[in-house]
């Protein structure tokens, strides 16, 4: 793998196998990372406290990268993996 040589970071992603086989996504020099989540609220009228729904809420990961990336088998897979919510 000389083609990434020199990065800071090589994206793989695994194929759920067994054993697990990993393909290379890409390789970055920056990266960012950020997780966020908010809960959702269902005060009713007149209450007094706020009431929030338990499991209930948005959550968000959210990963920027900057590098060298190929379309490739390997990004279809971590597409349908993000679309499925895997």
């Amino acid at each position: 793998m000389t083609g990434y040589a020199g990065k800071d970071l090589l994206l793989k992603i695994g194929n759920g196998g067994t054993p697990q086989v990993f393909a290379t996504l890409g390789a970055a020099r920056t990266t960012a990372f950020e997780v966020a989540t908010s809960a959702a609220e269902a005060t009713p009228l007149g209450a007094v406290a706020p009431v929030y729904m338990p499991g209930a809420g948005r959550q968000e990961v959210r990963v920027a990268l900057q590098g060298l990336f190929k379309d490739s088998a390997a990004e279809e897979l971590l597409r349908a993996a993000a679309e499925s919510g895997a």
